[in-house]
């Protein structure tokens, strides 16, 4: 029986020094969308810069007609481009968290 409550003690402990990766890594928002030269989203980094996203993962439901500002966790890529100014940037997966 010691045995056991000995095994069972270990087992926690070892699950309460274990971190879940989040499963995305960024937090912002979606401000607009610019339908001009750079047309795409406007997107912020908490924290940070803006960037323009030509389009959204697929099954999201924000379109260029929704309410802005919208919260969203997220994750990105670079693609290295600039459109007036702007960083361009790809999101690879989103969540909108209003």
């Amino acid at each position: 029986m010691k045995q056991i409550i000995m095994l069972c003690v270990a087992g926690l402990m070892l699950l309460s020094g274990c971190k879940k990766e989040p499963k995305y890594k960024n937090s912002g928002s979606i401000d607009g969308y610019d339908a001009g030269s750079c047309s795409g989203y406007i997107v912020s980094i908490d924290g940070g810069n803006s960037y323009r996203c030509p389009v959204l993962p697929a099954g999201n439901t924000i379109t260029p007609k929704s309410s802005f500002p919208i919260k969203i966790d997220f994750n990105y890529t670079t693609n290295h481009d600039k459109c007036l100014g702007h960083e361009v940037i790809t999101i690879t997966g989103m969540i909108a968290t209003y």
